[in-house]
């Protein structure tokens, strides 16, 4: 309870030690979760340094007001966010979906892998409009996520 509180003051310079002991020592992630989502809002707000271990705590859990932060962590910096996002779920798949277009091809790469990765039948109708996509990347992505989703 202390770690939890002591990650949730703004003064505290060390959140990424905190959560990173938070991940192993929480018994339940939900309060320890929840003061790491304000961190983490904090720390993008202010424009600070992200710390990984504050967003596997987050990730852990599960809350659906984490999507928009993570989704605008995913969209700045596909590579460095991807696998994270891919563990947070399906809740992430909006997000995912509106980046299908995007004119970042590393976005929208990212976007058809973790749609491979989290996405429903429901995304099938979308993910088979890139089938016939101009970059040839693109249609392989597409064609490997939408037989993983029909494997499921």
């Amino acid at each position: 309870r202390t770690m939890i509180e002591l990650l949730g003051k703004p003064a505290v310079t060390f959140h990424d030690e905190l959560a990173k002991a938070l991940l192993v020592w929480a018994k339940e992630p939900g309060p320890a979760a929840e003061v790491a989502l304000g961190v983490l809002r904090r720390s993008v707000a202010s424009g600070d340094r992200v710390s990984e271990h504050v967003v596997d705590l987050v990730i852990r859990g599960k809350s659906d007001a984490a999507v928009p932060i993570l989704n605008q962590l995913w969209v700045k910096n596909p590579a460095m966010w991807e696998n994270y996002c891919a563990r947070f779920g399906p809740a992430i798949i909006p997000g995912l979906l509106s980046q299908l277009e995007s004119e970042n091809v590393i976005l929208r790469r990212s976007a058809i892998r973790l749609l491979g990765t989290v996405g429903t039948q429901e995304v099938l109708p979308e993910l088979e409009k890139l089938s016939g996509d101009q970059d040839s990347e693109v249609r392989v992505l597409t064609e490997r996520a939408i037989a993983k989703i029909k494997e499921r």
